[in-house]
């Protein structure tokens, strides 16, 4: 499971977090660590 830490938002894996931020956006978060 992966959390959005800002939000607290959750998702069951990458391919659901990837859909919902964009995956250029939820690339640049997982390289700050917010996710």
């Amino acid at each position: 499971m992966i959390i959005h830490l800002p939000t607290g938002k959750k998702f069951h894996n990458r391919k659901e977090a990837k859909i919902y931020f964009g995956t250029a956006y939820y690339y640049k978060m997982e390289r700050e660590k917010n996710i």
